[in-house]
């Protein structure tokens, strides 16, 4: 399964899931300080690698950025993407899939399980914020779970390293005795996609079935941007004629492949979760306010405006307090000086050069003890998805805003 793995040696396990899932937060209690952080090849992707130590030898954990699904619209979901279908040359393809999910919003995060099972990659799923999901009243039973998604699933609270030991028992038997889940919840467009790639082959453009069936449903997406520069602008016009063919006539490809996901979800949660009558905490209540498409807005701009107020207003004294300290440090050196080519250097070029870098810092640093206090807070994830449909139109994801908010410093 891994034959292409040049550099690793030991087996490979993607760790993948929503964002805000704790899955940072299983990686590091599964690794420790054993961890190493670079970029991923030809992007600027963080990619963040760990060694786990297993009964069965050590093993390489890949945390993959967060996503909602394997609908690539962002350079990070097309690096996720990319790993799972073994693209990275020195990972090769993984060994096993780890899904962190929260246990607390099981509806949301068995979408993306759904697509990871139809991989044909042996699965393993971690069910955190089990105490989240306990205090409001939900209960989950386990033995179901694994029977419909077909593999192991391991409570755990990760924050308190609660059930650690037998999620890395899990991943041991895993590897020992690998399985892949039997899943395929739209048929005809898989064989649709058989087909296709078998056509792209004898025309001599080798394209994976998996990326095919993903360009079928999500159209404009960066996999069928990849598929044009593959094999050709003509692959556009093939996708066309095989979603006719395929006769979803009163819906999208994209929106009967949703339906049919949900349909799925929600029939195994009919099983698998209780939910007691409790009342809501103070966090979901926040929670359904910040995400209101009206209410959580108007709070969007009132936090924007907070911090551009803090970055151009409450930086002001100090930009002007470090702009004077450096005119008179120049002043001085320039007195002690005598004129010439050696004393233009010093003030002119190194005083002044210097001070105009620095004069930026403390809007650099209000800004981002505002960016970690709102990604500390979970809410600006819950931003990025206020601000994913305006930025769709710009053809980007709602996480865009992240480095757009980060370049107003300057």
């Amino acid at each position: 399964m891994s034959s292409n793995r040049t550099e690793l040696r030991r087996p490979a396990i993607a760790v993948v899931g929503n964002p805000n899932v704790g899955k940072s937060t299983v990686f590091n209690a599964l690794t420790g300080l054993r961890q190493k952080v670079a970029n991923y090849p030809g992007v600027t992707v963080e990619r963040r690698l760990g060694i786990l130590s297993l009964d069965h030898g050590e093993v390489h954990l890949v945390d993959l950025p967060g996503m909602y699904s394997l609908s690539a619209q962002s350079p990070d979901e097309m690096v996720a993407l990319d790993v799972l279908l073994g693209r990275i040359p020195d990972l090769g393809t993984p060994d096993a899939v780890l899904i962190v999910a929260d246990a607390s919003n099981l509806r949301r995060n068995l979408f993306l399980a759904s697509q990871i099972l139809e991989l044909g990659l042996p699965v393993l799923v971690a069910l955190n914020m089990m105490d989240v999901a306990r205090s409001r009243g939900i209960a989950l039973n386990v033995n179901t779970l694994e029977h419909e998604l077909q593999c192991a699933v391991i409570p755990v609270v990760a924050s308190r390293s609660e059930g650690i030991g037998a999620l890395r028992s899990a991943l041991d038997r895993t590897l020992r005795h690998p399985r892949a889940p039997r899943l395929a919840l739209m048929p005809a467009i898989k064989e649709t996609a058989g087909k296709l790639a078998d056509e792209f082959r004898r025309l001599g453009r080798a394209i994976v079935p998996h990326d095919i069936e993903r360009a079928l449903i999500d159209e404009g997406g960066l996999v069928l941007e990849r598929l044009r520069a593959a094999a050709g602008a003509g692959v556009a016009e093939r996708l066309s004629e095989a979603r006719a063919a395929l006769g979803f006539a009163a819906e999208s490809l994209a929106a009967a492949d949703a339906r049919c996901r949900y349909e799925w979800v929600n029939r195994i949660l009919a099983q698998a979760e209780t939910r007691s009558d409790r009342p809501r905490g103070w966090s979901d209540r926040v929670d359904r306010l910040v995400s209101h498409p009206l209410l959580g807005t108007a709070l969007f701009l009132g936090v924007m405006a907070l911090v551009f107020q803090a970055v151009f207003s409450w930086a002001a004294p100090m930009v002007d307090g470090i702009d004077a300290l450096t005119r008179q440090l120049g002043e001085f050196v320039a007195r002690q000086l005598p004129e010439g080519a050696l004393a233009s250097l010093i003030v002119d070029g190194m005083i002044a050069g210097v001070g105009s870098v620095v004069v930026f810092l403390p809007q650099i640093l209000i800004l981002s003890a505002f960016i970690i206090l709102l990604e500390d807070t979970g809410y600006m994830a819950r931003a990025a998805f206020l601000m994913d449909r305006l930025m769709r139109f710009c053809g980007l994801s709602g996480q865009s805003f992240i480095p757009m908010l980060s370049s107003f410093a300057c």
